[in-house]
């Protein structure tokens, strides 16, 4: 809401900024790796990060990396943009 707030306030502005939220969704790092080798005891939704692993549904740095770029890419210098919120890459395809 913060940034679809900040896009707004900068639609009246000479040079406005452009504005997007991006949210990958879990990445598969080192410190994924961690949590799932804790207890259920010291974190509670342990479970719930295992099945992530266990079904292949966590994203791999390189992939979100892929797409980072490739949304900054899309944006040529000084194209209007409309405010954007990418989340968990719904509705965009990578190149």
């Amino acid at each position: 809401m913060f940034m679809r707030t900040l896009h707004e306030e900068q639609q009246d502005e000479a040079h406005p900024n452009t504005t997007f939220s991006f949210s990958p969704g879990t990445i598969d790092t080192d410190m994924q790796e961690e949590i799932r080798k804790s207890s259920k005891q010291d974190f509670e939704q342990i479970e719930c990060f295992q099945k992530l692993y266990e079904t292949g549904t966590l994203k791999s740095p390189d992939a979100v990396a892929g797409n980072w770029l490739d949304l900054l890419a899309d944006d040529p210098a000084g194209a209007p943009l409309q405010y954007s919120s990418f989340l968990d890459f719904k509705g965009f395809q990578s190149r």
